[in-house]
């Protein structure tokens, strides 16, 4: 059961992973073709075009496999924790919400590229450090699963079996 639980988050992570990666290769060559346009010179029609391209491919990264920056950082609020995801989804808000004003000005960076390789990388890692917690906890488990119940104390000519956690101090 909880194999299957696991197998689940891994499944639906691999899949945020692999939409977002899809997005931002996407995002990135409409930047290649910005940036290219900036030294070659590309007519203003063209540039518009990619920036609202980059933007409409942005927004469902952001709101698909970026909500869980989002969820995390409303969870964060609302239990007034402190979590890494806070100010994770404040930056992907406030580059996101600068991106569209200078899209619908016409003018300045969008940040477009950076947000949806962010959005990518901070996925990749998010799931690596859950799979190497899952290692850490499994390894635990195991090392605790092996250690003995009980303890055989010889004083002289008697034996005691104690329990495991009476020989342990503070326990």
């Amino acid at each position: 059961e909880v194999e299957a639980m696991r197998r689940r988050e891994d499944r639906a992570m691999l899949a945020r992973i692999g939409v977002a990666g899809a997005i931002a290769a996407n995002v990135m060559l409409a930047a290649l073709a910005l940036y290219s346009g900036q030294f070659g010179g590309m007519d203003g029609p063209y540039e518009r075009f990619f920036r609202w391209v980059s933007l409409l491919l942005t927004t469902p990264a952001l709101f698909g496999p970026g909500r869980v920056f989002f969820a995390g950082a409303w969870a964060s609020l609302k239990t007034r924790t402190l979590h890494v995801d806070l100010p994770i989804a404040i930056a992907l808000a406030v580059g996101w919400a600068q991106g569209l004003a200078n899209t619908i000005m016409d003018s300045g960076p969008i940040y477009f590229d950076g947000l949806a390789t962010l959005i990518f990388a901070l996925l990749v890692g998010r799931f690596l450090q859950q799979r190497g917690q899952r290692a850490a906890t499994d390894s635990a488990e195991l090392l605790y699963s092996l250690s003995p119940l009980s303890a055989r104390v010889v004083e002289g000519d008697a034996i005691h079996d104690l329990p495991a956690q009476a020989l342990l101090p503070g326990m």
